[in-house]
């Protein structure tokens, strides 16, 4: 939904969740009703693109976050590759602190899979990495060696086998509630 901009959000809400019909959201948006229905279809459009087909279980999406670590951490460059979709995203916020950090989405299997691969092994360095669960699905959770505190938190989208959106959280300020509970 955040991905919507705000008059797509507000006519779609208004419509699916509150059952207004498009003549009384047009007066609302101050639109006309069939502009409201065409911004209520591009919003359903991207909505339904967002979401995956074909979620995987829980333990296909593990198995495939553990494949992804190893892919990384080994520099296996072609099996990255091959975990990815041909138009996969790769979304990073480090809260500007971090130079080299993606300032854009990344997109494509060769952009995302480079950069990727550029980035520091995970095993090595300052990092310590296991999987844990983030928001109720598996996530590779990199943690500081020396304070244990968590420093970057990666998030596969998965959908039919294959990873379609890579999201990076590095971002001291958000990650600050994870750090004060412990336990992922």
């Amino acid at each position: 939904m955040e991905q919507l901009s705000p008059l797509e959000r507000a006519v779609f809400v208004l419509h699916e969740v509150f059952d207004h019909d498009y003549a009384e959201i047009g007066r609302i948006v101050e639109r006309t009703p069939a502009a409201c229905r065409q911004l209520g279809s591009r919003a359903r459009e991207h909505l339904e693109r967002q979401r995956p087909r074909f979620p995987p279980t829980p333990e296909a999406h593990r198995a495939l976050v553990a494949r992804f670590a190893r892919s990384v951490g080994s520099g296996d460059l072609r099996g990255l590759i091959d975990l990815l979709a041909e138009d996969v995203v790769l979304d990073a916020d480090s809260g500007g602190r971090f130079s080299g950090a993606v300032l854009a989405p990344l997109r494509g299997r060769e952009a995302v899979a480079g950069f990727v691969a550029s980035t520091p092994r995970l095993p090595a360095g300052p990092f310590d990495a296991a999987i844990g669960d983030i928001n109720g699905e598996p996530a590779l959770v990199l943690r500081g060696r020396t304070d244990a505190a968590i420093r970057v938190v990666i998030t596969l989208e998965i959908d039919g086998g294959v990873v379609r959106a890579i999201r990076a959280m590095a971002n001291p300020d958000k990650l600050r509630w994870l750090n004060a509970r412990r336990d992922p």
